[in-house]
């Protein structure tokens, strides 16, 4: 017997190990081949905006997504896989926009996954019009796709918003469309960003965004309602996942930098280009005691000179005059680190593309309040005017670094600097009498390279693409390598040199001198290193950021600025990887790595909140290349995250009145009868409809049409309480959800009260009857929308037969035996 039971429970650990308990229900998905959207290399590899989505949602659900191919050209494929969707053969289809007619055949999830826009694009030859000045234009001239010469209304109306006069000339084929864009019969065309155009293009403008969803097979609720809580949870932990793929796969910016003929033929006309810079806008430009002249524009443009075979030769002066002169004579094609918008050239010169933003800070003398800045003179760099209605005094200087100073010697009261030039100049110890506050987030710089405008568009095309190329991280190094203040000490061999006389005739004073000379001086810099360690403090406590610097030969960290506060209620760590503090795996795989890391991390306050945080964490390097530091930043990025249930708020609304639309209104009232399947009578649903509402529209035309649909939403949302379900569910069909209605008497007083107020309030300036018909249906156990949607319509049908204007019960209210 004991044998017996030996092997039995054997065979039961064999199979519990061989066998597993559970396993992820297969999910077969319709796989068209759309370029960006559903994609397969060569290799066989699977990739695309809907491919990667659903494999980051397969992680918060028990499904395992199988991607299922087709046959034919794109439209055979899609065809197909609406079709096999809806019979069933297959479970999931992506990029699906919703539509009233379709939402009969496939069950929408309740949540977009992502946004598809129109795109206005431009020929990447086309120097003219770029992203920045496409909305100071007066007039656009735009090819559509439209067989039946139909102009498109979103076009018009993005026209009409920025002021732009926009002339649509119609084609029936891309071929000709983008035939007439190369010839130059149009600037610009307008298709789908989801089109994945692909070519020698740029996008300038977006707009009229679309919201797209996942669709399955109609009444499928468990996998509806599954796909609705992962994508709930992904949006959540990936606020900003969907713009992340947005950009990776929908973004005409070209990584990959090359050269048309045209663009080579101009470099070897020209190889050597001069580019004029003012000065005083370290880390940007500066120029040193030996005349070198560096920086970060300085690295971007040699970087692109590597790239293009360009020697750029570097021309500097820290006079406003001289640098105004050679900008009025055109003597240099480019002008160096250009900020915008305060950039106030002659328009000899054109903007290229920013490569990179800074915010601003202001910068004033300690005894003045930020609050009271504005009866008190104000430095600026000469070329850059003020508004009109400024009250305060002015003063104009050379440079940014001159107005730094003019706050500094008190000839001026406070001023405005880029913060990365506010920085680098606040960490020499000269000054001891400024207050730097930053500015809120929408003020920021964007640094640029102007090109003169005679001078051939392929090097405005090889500048664009060199600064595209150029990648965020590698901007990031630049920045780092150039933005911390180096200050020179003055040796002994400096001093040799500048007296020898008196080294020879008094060597042993000297030497005494110079020991005593080296302990006094020890103690200074220690003074002024303590002091500019205490500003950078006061400075960074001002942010909300963390800044971090561990000290890799003693094992420390040391935590500063205003966010560290929230981080961590100590902010030096001894030991700190020989303890495994907190997050300390993040410092030791720099330290493996010897690389940046930039990752977002969902990270834990003291306070027990946990909000979304960049880190980003830098080795630095000594004179013999050997790592000394890590320095870092950490961000919070909370709102960024938050910006996504904007999004799904938008794609739950009706654009035209503003209140819910037809698939929210759906989800909503399945929600609430779900929640109350137990109980009788817990929902009143009203349909309503526009007595003769094609008439009106007929009649007066379909703006005013649009306005009675408006004043209608707005009347009844007067009428509605907030807990109840309002919405529009199509033309001028109306649905309103009373939850908990006391009785018949009630929604009858109600309905009754609905129609008086219509035709009482709705468009009387017009001087026209607007009435409107009611259906009723009382909700009863195991209901759904679709359920209550038919019988309060068999009701409304009812009033449309006995003379509108009226309502109609189709049942009646059964209250709950509980």
């Amino acid at each position: 017997m004991k044998k017996l039971v030996t092997i039995l429970t054997l065979f039961i650990m064999i199979i519990t190990c061989i066998v597993p308990l559970s396993a992820k229900t297969k999910v077969k998905v319709a796989y068209p081949i759309q370029d960006g959207l559903t994609e397969i290399s060569e290799n066989g590899v699977f990739s695309g905006y809907t491919y990667d989505y659903l494999k980051e949602l397969e992680r918060f659900t028990d499904f395992e997504f199988e991607f299922v191919t087709l046959e034919g050209d794109v439209n055979d494929q899609l065809v197909a896989a609406l079709e096999k969707v809806k019979n069933g053969e297959l479970d999931l289809m992506g990029a699906i926009i919703y539509d009233e007619s379709l939402a009969s055949i496939y069950d929408y999830t309740s949540t977009n996954y992502g946004m598809g826009n129109m795109a206005l694009y431009v020929s990447a030859n086309n120097a003219n019009i770029n992203e920045t000045n496409i909305y100071s234009m007066k007039n656009l001239k735009v090819g559509v796709l439209s067989s039946s010469n139909k102009k498109n209304p979103s076009l018009d109306k993005f026209g009409e918003t920025n002021g732009i006069v926009i002339e649509q000339v119609c084609y029936d084929s891309f071929e000709k469309m983008n035939q007439a864009l190369e010839k130059g019969d149009v600037d610009s065309i307008s298709v789908s960003e989801q089109s994945a155009l692909k070519g020698n293009y740029r996008v300038v403008a977006t707009y009229s965004p679309r919201p797209f969803y996942l669709a399955t097979t109609k009444g499928n609720s468990h996998l509806i309602s599954e796909l609705n809580d992962a994508m709930t949870k992904l949006n959540k932990e990936q606020p900003t996942l969907m713009s992340e793929l947005h950009d990776e796969y929908f973004s005409l910016r070209n990584n990959e930098f090359s050269l048309t003929d045209s663009e080579k033929a101009f470099i070897q006309e020209n190889p050597v280009i001069e580019v004029a810079f003012l000065g005083g806008k370290a880390p940007f430009q500066s120029m040193n005691g030996q005349g070198d002249i560096s920086g970060i524009t300085v690295d971007v443009l040699d970087s692109i000179g590597k790239l293009a075979g360009i020697q750029f030769k570097y021309v500097y002066t820290e006079s406003y005059d001289e640098y105004r002169k050679w900008v009025s004579e055109g003597d240099y094609m480019l002008l160096g680190g250009i900020a915008s918008p305060y950039h106030s050239q002659e328009e000899k010169y054109t903007l290229s593309r920013s490569f990179l933003e800074s915010s601003v800070e202001l910068v004033l003398v300690k005894n003045i309040e930020a609050t009271d800045i504005y009866n008190h003179t104000i430095a600026l760099p000469k070329g850059i005017s003020v508004t009109n209605d400024y009250e305060g005094k002015v003063k104009y200087f050379d440079n940014p670094l001159a107005c730094l100073d003019a706050v500094e010697s008190g000839k001026a009261d406070y001023t405005y600097l880029n913060s990365h030039t506010a920085m680098f100049y606040n960490t020499s110890s000269k000054y001891d009498n400024i207050n730097m506050i930053p500015q809120e987030k929408n003020y920021s710089q964007k640094t640029s390279i102007a090109i003169r405008n005679d001078v051939s568009s392929q090097l405005t095309n090889i500048i664009n693409k060199g600064i595209d190329s150029v990648t965020a991280l590698q901007i990031q190094d630049i920045v780092f390598k150039n933005a911390t203040y180096v200050k020179e000490d003055l040796s002994l061999i400096d001093y040799i040199q500048e007296n020898p006389v008196e080294f020879i005739l008094f060597g042993l004073v000297l030497l005494g001198l110079y020991l005593s000379l080296r302990y006094y001086t020890k103690l200074k810099n220690d003074k002024k290193i303590r002091r500019e360690y205490e500003r950078f403090q006061q400075i960074s406590e001002l942010s909300g950021d963390c800044f971090l610097e561990y000290n890799i030969a003693k094992d420390c960290l040391t935590l500063s600025g205003g966010g560290a506060f929230l981080l961590s209620s100590v902010l030096i760590y001894p030991d700190y990887l020989k303890n495994c503090y907190r997050e300390s795996e993040r410092i030791r795989s720099v330290l493996n790595t010897l690389q940046t890391f930039n990752e977002e991390c969902y990270i834990e306050f003291l306070d027990g909140e946990k909000r979304w945080q960049n880190v980003l964490l830098q080795p630095i390097y000594d004179n013999q290349n050997q790592a000394t530091h890590i320095i870092g930043k950490v961000t919070d990025i909370q709102a960024q995250k938050e910006e996504q249930l904007l999004w799904r708020e938008l794609a739950q609304r009706d654009s035209l009145t503003k209140i819910y639309n037809s698939a929210a209104c759906r989800d909503l009232i399945n929600k609430f009868l779900e929640e109350e399947k137990n109980y009788k009578g817990r929902l009143a649903f009203i349909i309503l409809d526009i007595d003769h509402f094609k008439s009106i529209n007929d009649q007066y035309g379909h703006y005013f049409g649009d306005r009675v649909l408006q004043e209608l939403a707005m009347t009844l949302s007067r009428v509605t309480k907030s807990t109840d379900i309002l919405g529009r569910v199509g033309g001028d069909e109306f649905i309103i959800g009373l939850k908990y209605p006391e009785s018949i008497e009630y929604v009858e007083v109600y309905c009754q009260r609905l129609l008086e107020v219509v035709s009482h309030h709705i468009c009387k300036d017009k001087e026209i009857d607007v009435t409107v018909s009611l259906g009723v249906a009382f909700s009863r156990k195991a209901n759904t929308f679709d359920d209550l949607y038919q019988f309060a319509d068999q009701a409304l049908y009812q009033v449309k037969k006995t003379g509108r204007n009226h309502y109609q019960l189709y049942n009646t209210l059964e209250k709950d035996e509980n």
